[in-house]
């Protein structure tokens, strides 16, 4: 019986806690992207893709 109050403590802490961390990651990850500079947003907007390199076209 003591296992299970303990287990049942245990579950409802874990949720809240992947919940926080996970809305802290997006947070910080939508900020990085909206605060990239015109110039960073141009650079990478002119990388290639893993398809397109040279060899790929020669065959």
């Amino acid at each position: 019986m003591f296992d299970r109050v303990i287990h049942s403590e245990w579950v409802s802490i874990v949720p809240p806690i992947a919940f926080a961390c996970f809305t802290i990651a997006f947070g910080l990850v939508l900020f990085k992207a909206l605060t990239l500079p015109n110039k960073e947003i141009e650079r990478i907007s002119r990388l290639p893709l893993e398809g397109e390199n040279i060899d790929s076209k020669k065959t």
